[in-house]
């Protein structure tokens, strides 16, 4: 994975000792990738955002979130970091996104039974 590899070696540069996990990269890649197409996995139609989530912004979303979990968490990134810093993402072009990612998160990301995705739902909060 494209995400996890640059983001890795970001930290790694940076002399921060964090790793995104398969599961974080897997939570950051698919909303980056549903709410930029419109649309779910699954082929259900999302309302989609006016800003771009680029690939490069998902790196930096994920450095972001590595960064915090190094000085501010458990040393790991957890789902909070991602929603954290995926909220600064969205809301630097136009903070009416915002309305579309809470609607993702109570419509789509509730609806995912793993235990990643459920802390990823749990840590919705952090959306304001």
């Amino acid at each position: 994975e494209l995400v996890q590899r640059e983001t890795n070696r970001n930290m790694e540069r940076a002399g921060v000792p964090v790793a995104l996990s398969a599961e974080m990269t897997e939570l950051l890649v698919l909303t980056f990738r549903e709410l930029r197409a419109g649309k779910t996995a699954d082929g259900k139609a999302l309302e989609s955002l006016s800003t771009v989530l680029s690939t490069a912004e998902a790196v930096s979303t994920a450095c972001a979130a590595g960064i915090h979990a190094y000085y501010y968490g458990e040393g790991a990134v957890q789902p909070q970091h991602l929603v954290q810093h995926l909220l600064g993402t969205v809301l630097k072009d136009n903070p009416d996104d915002l309305k579309k990612v809470r609607h993702y998160f109570d419509h789509v990301v509730k609806k995912r039974t793993t235990q990643h995705w459920k802390e990823y739902y749990d840590a919705r909060g952090e959306l304001g």
